[in-house]
């Protein structure tokens, strides 16, 4: 599956926000948040941008942990055993 992730420099734009005192930041035509401040503007957006990357990143690894074969598949399947343990009630003894 291809993803294509759009360029962070065209993503977000901050701008007055109609013919007041206040900034908004905007993603595409969607407003994102009104701020007092500029800087506040460019703080969010750039938590924004962080926080995509590295969902791109995870979503990245999870994507090649998937084609990656029976180590992570084992992994996986671990998991899933536990929680079908949990689910019928038996729970490991301590």
């Amino acid at each position: 599956m291809a993803r294509v992730v759009p360029s962070r420099a065209a993503a977000y734009s901050i701008d007055r926000h109609g013919h007041s005192k206040f900034w908004r930041l905007s993603k595409g035509n969607r407003l994102v948040v009104v701020t007092v401040y500029k800087k506040g503007a460019e703080a969010v957006r750039d938590e924004f941008q962080a926080l995509e990357s590295k969902i791109a990143d995870l979503s990245q690894a999870l994507e090649s942990a998937r084609t990656e074969g029976t180590g992570q598949a084992a992994r996986a399947g671990a998991v899933e055993r536990l929680q079908e343990g949990r689910q019928s009630g038996n729970a490991r003894q301590r």
